[in-house]
C-alpha cells in the first residue's frame, strides 16, 4: 500500500510539473491551465497522504509542506498570466508570511504526534506490541513462518480494529503441551476402531495404546476402553460419539478388580464413579477438585522447553517472559489466566489509547488551521489596498477576542497534547484516590473509581492538581509501619534486617531491596519501625501488587513470631472518644512499663 500510494505520488508530482511547462509554452492558456489547476490542488492531498503513511523523519514531514505552497504558487502565477490583477507581488509577500507561521505550527503539530506515538511505543504498550504477533498466531491469522519478519506497529495494530481477546484456556493446553480428550465438536457416523479414534481425538495414532476392554454392557451401549501411550489420560468411547465421563490423570490399575469378566458386568453410572474416584487419585481429594471445576488438561505448567515445542527458541522465552510477568515459580493455569486476562485488557486499552490520539491529531489539526486563519486576518493592514470590506478588522481587537474565547480550550489542549500525563488505562492517583482512565477528550477526561463509578473530570481542574501515574512510574516501594516494644534488643532488629536481606536475595524477581528502620519512639514504651519494600515493578497491576505485598507479610510476621518481637502492625493511630486504642491493646499484649 506504501509503495503504490508513494508511485501515484510521485507520479503526479511530475505530472504537475509538466503540466506548469506545458501550460507557458502553450498557445491555448485556458486549456492548459485547467491541467496545472487540477494537478496543482490534487497532488499537495496525496502528496500529504504519503507522508502521513511513511515513517520519516520529523523535519522532512515539516518541510515536505512547501510542496503545497509550490502548487499555490504555480495555480497564482498561471492565473497572473491569463488575466493579470493588482497587488500581485502583495499576494507573494502574505503568501511567504503564512508559508512561515503554517510551517512552525506544523512543526508543533509533527513534535506532538512524535510525542504522543512514542509513549505508546513505550512501557506496557510496547511489549503488548512484541506480543501481539503470537496472538494473531494463536488466532489464526498469522502463519508461523512469519513470526520471524512479522513487525507490530501502532499503525498495524490500528488498522484491525477492536482487539480479539485471546482465550487462556486454549493457549494454555497448546502451550503447555497438554491436550484435552474428549473435547469434540462433532459425532462420529460410525463405530471407530483404534486408528480412527486417534485420529478424532487430535492424537498420533503412535499415542493410542491397545484396547483394555471391549464389551456390550446390559443397557446394550457398546464401551470401548483406550489408553494413550504416556499413560496420562483415559477415555470411555460410546456407540453413540465420543463423550469423556471422567477424563482420568492416571491410568488405574485395576489391581482391586479380580479381572476384565468383573468390569463387563458393571453398569455405566458405575463405570464412571470409577474413573471420577481415580481421578483424584495423585492429584486432589474429589471433594476440592469438584469445588474448583478444574479441567484435568489445565493441570500442567508453561515452560520455555514445552513452548519450544510449538516455536522457536527466541520466541520461546520471548513468549515466556511476557506470560511469567509477576510470577515467582512455575506459570500454572491460575496465573497463565490471570496474565492473559491482563494482557486482553492492556490491548484494549491501547487501542483505546491510538482511538483518543487519532481524535486528538483532528482536534489538534483544527485547532492549528483556526490559529492561521485568525493570523492571516490580523494581518489585515496588509490586505487593505485590496478593497476587501470584511477584512478590515483592527489587528488588536481581534486578537484579543479570539484569546478570550480560546482560553479555556487552550489550557486543556496544551495539558492534553503537550503535558500529556496518562493515556487510557493508566492507573492514576488524584487527591488520594485510585482512578483508571477510561477516555481522553479535549476538554474532559473520563475516569473509573475502584467501585466501579465513571466520573468526568474538566482537564483544566487537573492542569491544576497533583497526578501521580503509576504505569510510568518505575519500581515503587511500600512503606510499613510496625509497632515494636521498647524493650526489643537492638541485636534482634538487626537479625531482622538480615533475614529481610536473604529474603530479598530469595526473590530477587519480587524484591529488590528490603530494609527497617526504627523511626521514633511513642508514649516511652513503643518503638515505631518502618520497613521498606521495594517492588520489582510499579503498581499499575494491582493483581501483582498485592500478591507480592501478601507474601512479603506472611513472612514479616513469621520473622517477627520467630525473633521473638512483640508487634502491633498499624497505620494510622486509631483513638475512640479521646483514647488511644493501639495504646489499650499494646498494654495487654506486652503490659506497661
Amino acid at each position: 500500500m506504501e509503495m503504490y500510494l508513494t508511485i501515484l505520488t510521485l507520479t503526479l508530482v511530475a505530472l504537475h510539473t509538466v503540466s506548469v511547462f506545458a501550460f507557458y509554452i502553450s498557445k491555448i492558456k485556458t486549456v492548459s491551465f485547467c491541467g496545472v489547476l487540477i494537478f496543482g490542488l490534487v497532488s499537495p492531498y496525496v502528496f500529504s497522504c504519503m507522508i502521513n503513511e511513511l515513517e520519516i523523519g520529523i523535519y522532512f514531514r515539516v518541510l515536505s509542506r512547501i510542496f503545497k505552497y509550490y502548487c499555490i504558487i504555480s495555480i497564482i502565477v498561471a492565473i497572473n498570466v491569463i488575466k493579470p490583477f493588482e497587488h500581485y507581488i502583495m499576494c507573494f509577500v502574505i503568501l511567504a508570511l503564512v508559508a512561515i507561521i503554517d510551517i512552525y505550527r506544523a512543526y508543533m503539530v509533527e513534535y506532538a504526534k512524535d510525542m504522543y506515538r512514542a509513549r505508546l511505543d513505550s512501557g506496557v504498550m510496547k511489549n503488548v506490541l512484541k506480543f501481539e504477533k503470537y496472538v494473531l498466531f494463536e488466532l489464526g491469522m498469522l502463519k508461523q513462518s512469519e513470526l520471524d519478519t512479522h513487525h507490530e506497529t501502532v499503525k498495524t495494530f490500528w488498522k484491525r480494529g477492536q482487539p480479539v481477546s485471546l482465550d487462556p484456556e486454549m493457549s494454555f493446553r497448546r502451550w503447555s503441551g497438554k491436550k484435552r480428550p474428549g473435547q469434540i465438536r462433532r459425532e462420529p457416523l460410525k463405530d471407530l476402531n483404534r486408528d480412527e479414534l486417534a485420529d478424532f481425538l487430535g492424537f498420533d495414532r503412535n499415542e493410542i495404546g491397545e484396547n483394555i476392554i471391549d464389551e456390550t454392557s446390559e443397557s446394550g451401549t457398546e464401551q470401548l476402553f483406550y489408553r494413550t501411550r504416556n499413560d496420562n489420560e483415559f477415555d470411555i468411547v460410546s456407540h453413540q460419539g465420543i463423550r469423556m465421563l471422567k477424563t482420568i490423570t492416571k491410568v488405574p490399575t485395576l489391581s482391586h478388580l479380580e479381572n476384565f469378566k468383573t468390569v463387563k458386568q458393571l453398569p455405566n453410572d458405575e463405570l464412571a464413579r470409577i474413573a471420577k474416584k481415580y481421578r483424584f487419585r495423585t492429584i486432589f481429594d474429589e471433594q476440592q477438585h469438584s469445588k474448583k471445576n478444574y479441567d484435568p488438561s489445565l493441570l500442567g505448567t508453561i515452560t520455555v522447553q514445552s513452548l519450544r515445542k510449538r516455536f522457536e527458541v527466541q520466541h520461546a522465552i520471548e513468549i515466556y517472559r511476557m506470560i511469567s510477568h509477576g510470577i515467582h515459580g512455575d506459570v500454572v493455569y491460575d496465573n497463565f489466566r490471570w496474565n492473559i486476562r491482563q494482557l486482553n485488557i492492556e490491548r484494549g486499552h491501547l487501542h483505546s489509547s491510538i482511538d483518543d490520539y487519532k481524535h486528538l491529531k483532528k482536534v489538534l489539526t483544527t485547532f492549528s488551521a483556526l490559529i492561521i486563519l485568525v493570523i492571516i486576518l490580523s494581518l489585515s493592514p496588509l490586505l487593505l489596498k485590496m478593497k476587501i470590506p470584511y477584512l478590515r478588522i483592527p489587528t488588536p481587537m481581534l486578537l484579543f477576542g479570539f484569546l478570550a474565547i480560546l482560553k479555556d480550550p487552550l489550557t486543556s489542549f496544551i495539558f492534553i497534547i503537550y503535558s500529556h500525563p496518562f493515556d487510557s488505562g493508566d492507573r492514576i492517583v488524584i487527591r488520594g484516590d485510585t482512578h483508571m482512565v477510561q477516555k481522553i477528550n479535549l476538554y474532559n477526561t473520563t475516569l473509573q473509581k475502584w467501585n466501579g463509578e465513571l466520573i468526568s473530570i474538566s482537564n483544566k481542574w487537573l492542569a491544576n492538581h497533583i497526578t501521580k501515574n503509576y504505569r510510568r512510574s518505575e519500581a515503587q516501594k511500600w512503606e510499613i509501619f510496625v509497632i515494636i516494644a521498647s524493650n526489643t534488643p537492638v541485636s534482634k532488629i538487626d537479625e531482622l534486617k538480615k533475614k529481610f536481606k536473604s529474603l530479598a536475595k530469595k526473590h530477587r524477581d519480587d524484591y529488590p531491596s528490603i530494609t527497617c528502620n526504627v523511626v521514633g519512639i511513642e508514649n516511652s514504651n513503643k518503638m515505631k519501625l518502618v520497613v521498606y519494600v521495594t517492588h520489582s515493578a510499579n503498581f499499575q497491576i494491582g493483581l501483582y501488587r498485592w500478591k507480592r505485598h501478601t507474601l512479603f507479610m506472611q513472612y514479616l510476621i513469621e520473622y517477627l513470631t520467630e525473633l521473638n518481637i512483640t508487634y502491633l502492625p498499624m497505620d494510622t493511630p486509631v483513638k475512640v472518644d479521646g483514647v488511644s486504642v493501639n495504646d489499650e491493646l499494646f498494654m495487654d499484649m506486652c503490659g506497661t512499663n
